[in-house]
């Protein structure tokens, strides 16, 4: 518990000492409730800078055949999920950079799969830190099992089935995004499970 706390503290003296600077300055100029609508326009402003610095083309056509084939190993995807989510603490700001770099061409649908199954185990980084902070070892010892069964899941289906996985994960794609009332369908269960969940 006394490594938890200390840990705790010490990750947010550091968040403080980046972003509070920051804050103070921001709100000499602008109202509190308006932070939210600036830390939304600058991430915006990100993605678009992102997605204007990809050029229009794929890896292959680059001619880095071998960042190419490196990019392309799943378990090259797996780490990378799992390392741009740790960062971001985000697995929404994770996923999102995939959009752009679909679209212009330097992931393909198959690489996804592996980068999401990386991006599922740290993206609990942030609870597992909500416990640190709380001093909770109860909900600590639960996200932590949660995060272990989770990479030794990932680990066996990367290294016995993962090709069978693959093809099994891109058929039910294939499947819900054949019509539209598939997709509806698919959509509207995603929202409505959870609504019933919290109801019963």
């Amino acid at each position: 518990n006394h490594w938890q706390l200390q840990s705790g503290a010490l990750l947010t003296s550091a968040t403080d000492l980046i972003f509070d600077p920051i804050t103070a300055f921001a709100l000499r100029f602008l109202p509190q409730w308006s932070l939210f609508l600036v830390g939304f326009g600058i991430i915006m402003l990100s993605f678009n800078l992102f997605d204007r610095c990809l050029p229009q083309m794929s890896l292959k056509e680059s001619h880095l055949g071998r960042m190419s084939r490196l990019v392309y190993q799943p378990w090259v995807m797996f780490l990378l999920g799992a390392g741009i989510t740790l960062i971001s603490m985000s697995v929404s700001v994770s996923l999102s950079i995939l959009v752009p770099l679909s679209q212009r061409g330097f992931v393909r649908r198959e690489n996804v799969i592996p980068y999401i199954m990386g991006a599922n185990i740290t993206t609990f980084i942030d609870t597992l830190l909500a416990a640190v902070l709380l001093n909770n070892p109860a909900a600590f010892t639960v996200v932590l099992i949660e995060m272990l069964s989770i990479t030794i899941v990932s680990f066996f289906i990367l290294l016995l089935f993962y090709r069978r996985y693959q093809e099994k994960i891109l058929d039910l794609v294939n499947g819900i995004s054949e019509n539209n009332r598939k997709l509806a369908f698919f959509m509207g269960t995603i929202l409505i499970v959870p609504l019933i969940l919290l109801l019963f």
